[in-house]
């Protein structure tokens, strides 16, 4: 075993003590699995951490008024059936 360089005893001694601390971490969690952890809620959120897409959404919803404005002066635009796609045809049968 002598063969090991410094940085191999190293290592090995890195490996040992993450092996018995996530063996005593496991032995804990099992020992302690019928206890009830009541996670809390924090009281304030971050305001991107209630609606992160607000600036996305207000751009959107400024650019939604300026088309329907748009649409108002010009007469009104086309009607609501003139906007959808025309739909096909089913074959008769080939």
């Amino acid at each position: 075993m002598n063969h090991l360089s410094p940085l191999g005893w190293i290592t090995l001694g890195c490996f040992g003590v993450f092996f018995i601390a996530l063996n005593m971490s496991l032995l804990l969690l099992y020992r302690n699995r019928n206890a009830k952890i009541k996670a809390r809620p924090p009281r304030t959120l971050n305001p991107f951490q209630r609606d992160p897409w607000e600036k996305e959404n207000a751009g959107w919803k400024q650019l939604s008024e300026q088309v329907e404005r748009l649409k108002k002066e010009q007469g009104g635009g086309r009607s609501a059936q003139e906007d959808e796609p025309p739909r096909s045809q089913p074959d008769s049968g080939r």
